[in-house]
């Protein structure tokens, strides 16, 4: 008597398991090629190891998919690139695009672009919108110059009595003041050994005299750069002073034997005074106004940009513009060659828009500021 062979039972598909294979395949399809596009080879194929190994193992460990497919979301989230820095991403890493490749450009499939291009056209849109950002802040801080220097050529040279040029409120005056000192101790004790009988429990006995020796030493420390006060500085044809709540430093300009300007800073030493004071800006506008009249009174012997020196009005007038002047072309070539950069990742968009004009958005045709 012979007996029919069973047919195997069919594996029944469940929503659970429908849902984890649709997870499963979308994150094949986008992080694998989102990371092998951000240059992080090494990482997709980790990944593409541990989803592929979970699927073999798809039919008898749903679970261990669903933890697998966390896992790898989460190994693909800190991986992501983050946002470069201004020149890293496009100037090192991404070929100069011009009109010729531009007009060369043809429509390319949507999968290419998940495939390859995705976080490239991220990484380029957030770089854009940051340098974007910066670059409105830096014009901000332009018109600000504008107005501190506004007029003082003109009230400079007009007179030959001393005359308020600047008046830069919310400044810090820094000082150095030494450091908190540092004390070291070393010491040794010692003493006679206990002597005494054991009296059931307890000791009953003397012990001798003891004795202990310390040595301190203190090491010297560096002067530290102190905030000391906050006031205004103010700056007229012949000094700079800071007026604070607490302390006031003054130094005319004939006795400045060096300053210096940098970031929101400008750093003064006077002949007159053993210690270099700083005064702090609340803006960087604020310092460039300063160095402006400084580095004017530095085109005179006697240091003085009234007329009650030698100098006459006109030769006043032309040194205090000949330094905002200078202020200004510096300004002018740093906010050329950041919106030089800011334009080379709006190229590549270009060229990316051109390939994929459904995904990506036309940043528009170059323009170039007026300044």
């Amino acid at each position: 008597m012979s007996s029919a062979t069973p047919k195997p039972m069919q594996p029944v598909w469940t929503t659970t398991d429908i849902f984890l294979a649709i997870l499963t395949v979308l994150t094949l399809g986008f992080l694998f090629p989102a990371l092998w596009a951000s240059r992080r080879g090494h990482s997709a194929w980790v990944l593409l190891a541990i989803l592929l190994g979970s699927l073999a193992m798809y039919r008898t460990h749903t679970m261990w998919l669903a933890i697998t497919w966390g896992a790898a979301m989460g190994i693909a989230r800190g991986m992501a690139p983050k946002t470069p820095s201004m020149d890293a991403f496009t100037a090192d890493t991404l070929p100069k695009v011009d009109d010729t490749i531009l007009k060369s450009a043809t429509v390319q499939p949507t999968w290419k672009f998940y495939l390859g291009k995705f976080t490239t056209a991220q990484n380029l849109t957030q770089q854009r919108d940051w340098m974007a950002g910066r670059l409105r802040g830096h014009w901000d801080s332009y018109q600000e110059f504008q107005e501190l220097v506004d007029g003082i050529s003109e009230r400079a040279s007009s007179t030959d009595a001393e005359v308020q040029l600047l008046n830069v409120d919310d400044c810090t005056l820094r000082e150095a003041r030494k450091g908190p000192r540092i004390t070291q101790r070393t010491g040794t004790s010692g003493g006679r050994p206990y002597i005494g009988t054991k009296v059931g429990p307890a000791l009953i006995g003397v012990s001798g005299k003891s004795k202990f020796e310390s040595t301190s030493v203190t090491a010297p420390v560096e002067d530290i750069l102190t905030d000391i006060d906050e006031g205004q500085v103010i700056v007229t044809t012949r000094t700079i002073s800071f007026i604070g709540e607490k302390f006031t430093r003054n130094a005319k300009f004939s006795d400045i034997a060096a300053w210096h300007g940098e970031d929101s800073f400008i750093r003064i030493g006077a002949r007159n005074r053993q210690n270099v004071w700083v005064a702090e800006f609340a803006s960087q506008p604020s310092m460039w106004a300063v160095a402006a009249v400084l580095a004017a009174s530095d085109d005179f012997d006697k240091r003085v940009l009234d007329q009650s020196s030698k100098q006459s009005a006109e030769e006043i007038k032309t040194a205090i513009d000949a330094a905002i002047k200078a202020h200004n072309e510096e300004f002018k070539r740093a906010y050329l060659e950041a919106y030089e950069q800011l334009e080379q990742s709006n190229d590549q968009l270009r060229l990316l828009h051109a390939q994929f004009p459904t995904k990506v958005a036309d940043p528009g045709p170059r323009q170039v500021p007026q300044i």
